[in-house]
């Protein structure tokens, strides 16, 4: 039941139907009762259900929009009616003078406050009054609380002619869009908006030839009951099914550029064994997390959702919250891409990833790159994902903003520039001064004059702190031997790195570890 004002829209564009509906959602006065793509189905409905205003879409096939306001007008003559056309066409503008229209709009020319001025002045002409109502035989009826998508609920509203439906012969179907939202954004937004986009391209596709309900999931998914009442052949149900599936996702990816995954149930005889495959699919879609989306699975082979609680190694994580501290993007990122290899690999439960995710925006926040309120905007968005490789590419994009920033520092040469990008890149080999004033094409002695008065440093001081810096990201992962580490960092032999490593630490590279690691 409802006291506002109810409005029906007839328009084969989805897209202007849409518009009109989200200009119109939660306003405290108006509100969308139905909609529809063709004005057979939209009488057929009229006739058993009262409302206040239509809003009609004039170019229209099989029934355009004047044949549909002059019977509306001979079977419900206290609808008030608005035309919407794409065309500022003197036939229509003229018909609908005839027929009694309130007013005439333009789509091109229609924004929210256009179409509530519009609203506004046929409810004054018409003295149109909030009446509390219930609709009658409705098709397509939309749950939007998952508490009331029972058999009970369900039953009841059947037997009392509120929705169009039938028990018997039921297809449950859980469809949940593989959603995607750019950083900035309300992740909660995008997915409610998105899971009501798909709904009304379910509405546009099943149109009046099926009878259909559906329900909006906490989690965004739509559980949907098709019922084939009337069919007896199984065949002709499941390639209805596949044909609906099929469609769906062509449209939805056509139009809202987004893929979707889909559980198909089997037909069943009773509404409660209907819904109870609906939820169980329901649950599978957690799988997501692992096998990714844009796929199509049956009841018969739901995916099993992952219940392994799995802790992350600690040198992993010793690893990553060093190279957080010390601002080092590079192996930030690398120790990233290792947490999350070790959590697929390991198939860890939806708890245990979000676990690590909480862990690692503490990180962030501990080391005074967020503060606490964009610490747990980090975590809700990233916790929100349900396909983990999508976490991991967000993440390490927010990690590579966060550490990137360096202080301002005095703008570089290109000379000294490009022997320190050869430096990094090649620090692993046996290189020198003159390597790198070849690769500058420099001389000698000029790089070597020109890297002391503008870096502070000599040449030998830079690629001892570049390899240090990369022995100490290996060391903190204590999974390396340390000749291993000596050999990959470039240095000559273990005294000559044990020399250079305690004189820039003040410590011994075991001593290092002890106290980086008891402290991760």
């Amino acid at each position: 039941m409802t006291n506002k004002i109810q409005i029906v829209i007839v328009d084969d564009d989805l897209a202007a139907r849409n518009s009109i509906k989200l200009y119109l959602q939660h306003h405290p006065l108006y509100e969308v009762a139905a909609d529809f793509q063709d004005g057979q189905a939209a009488l057929r409905w009229l006739q058993e259900n009262e409302v206040d205003i239509l809003l009609c879409d004039m170019q229209m096939p099989a029934m355009d929009g004047l044949e549909l306001l002059r019977l509306v007008r001979m079977h419900s003559p206290d609808i008030a009616t608005v035309a919407i056309s794409s065309f500022d066409d003197f036939r229509y503008t003229r018909g609908c003078i005839v027929e009694g229209v309130g007013d005439y709009l333009l789509k091109h020319d229609l924004t929210q406050q256009r179409l509530l001025e519009a609203l506004d002045a046929v409810r004054l002409r018409y003295h149109i009054q909030p009446d509390t109502r219930t609709l009658k035989n409705v098709t397509g009826y939309c749950f939007e609380s998952p508490e009331r998508f029972t058999a009970e609920q369900i039953e009841a509203m059947i037997d009392r002619h509120e929705i169009c439906f039938d028990k018997s012969g039921l297809c449950p179907l859980v469809i949940s869009p593989d959603y995607r939202c750019a950083a900035g954004v309300s992740w909660l937004e995008v997915r409610q908006d998105m899971c009501k986009a798909v709904c009304d391209i379910i509405a546009q596709i099943l149109g009046s030839e099926y009878r259909y309900i559906f329900c909006l999931t906490k989690q965004q998914h739509i559980l949907l009951l098709l019922s084939f009442f009337d069919q007896n052949s199984l065949l002709f149900v499941m390639n209805s099914v596949n044909n609906f599936c099929s469609r769906l996702k062509r449209t939805t990816l056509r139009l809202l550029d987004i893929t979707l995954t889909i559980g198909v149930g089997t037909p069943q005889l009773a509404l409660p064994q209907a819904l109870e495959q609906a939820r169980t699919m329901e649950r599978s879609m957690e799988t997501k997390l692992y096998l990714g989306g844009d796929r199509l699975f049956s009841s018969e082979r739901c995916p099993v959702v992952s219940e392994q609680p799995v802790s992350l190694p600690r040198n992993l994580w010793s690893a990553f919250s060093f190279a957080v501290e010390q601002k080092d993007a590079h192996n930030a990122l690398e120790a990233l891409q290792e947490i999350f290899t070790f959590l697929r690999q390991q198939k860890a439960c939806r708890k245990s990833v979000n676990a690590a995710l909480r862990r690692i925006t503490e990180q962030f926040f501990s080391c005074h790159l967020l503060d606490e309120a964009d610490r747990d905007e980090l975590y809700r968005r990233l916790a929100q994902f349900e396909i983990l490789d999508q976490t991991a590419l967000d993440l390490k994009e927010q990690a590579f903003a966060l550490l990137r920033s360096e202080p301002p520092q005095a703008p570089l040469s290109s000379v000294v520039s490009r022997a320190q990008e050869f430096v990094r890149e090649h620090y692993a080999q046996d290189i020198s001064l003159q390597d790198c004033a070849d690769f500058a094409g420099v001389s000698y002695t000029h790089l070597s004059r020109a890297f002391k008065n503008e870096t502070g440093k000599r040449f030998v001081e830079f690629l001892n702190e570049v390899r240090l810096h990369a022995a100490k990201a290996l060391l903190i992962r204590q999974n390396l031997s340390m000749k291993e580490i000596v050999d990959r960092t470039g240095f000559r032999s273990y005294n000559y790195f044990f020399k250079v490593f305690r004189e820039s630490e003040g410590m011994t590279p075991s001593e290092f570890v002890a106290k980086n690691c008891s402290k991760n």
